[in-house]
């Protein structure tokens, strides 16, 4: 029978399971400068956290600027119309 710890442990158990990420091993060549660059900008201690930071930053940056071509591109151009503006937002 399950009690309220058995239960308890199963979901935090779940709630782990669901936050778990597939990390491979990977060896690469990195210039020494660059490694020392980045992790001065993102001022990070060790080469995983600066090779993290940096990929979390290059994927955060692709999407703004996906988000500004967008923007520039005219997809708000119907909200510019205050009448179109009021349609939209009803």
């Amino acid at each position: 029978m399950a009690t309220a710890s058995t239960s308890l442990l199963r979901g935090s158990t779940d709630i782990l399971r669901s936050e778990v990420r597939c990390m491979t091993k990977r060896l690469v060549d990195l210039d020494d400068a660059d490694v020392e660059a980045a992790r001065d900008a993102f001022g990070t201690k060790t080469l995983k956290d600066t090779v993290t930071k940096a990929l979390k930053e290059a994927s955060a940056s692709a999407a703004r600027r996906r988000e500004v071509e967008r923007l520039v591109g005219g997809s708000m151009k119907a909200l510019a119309d205050k009448d179109e503006r009021a349609r939209v937002w009803r």
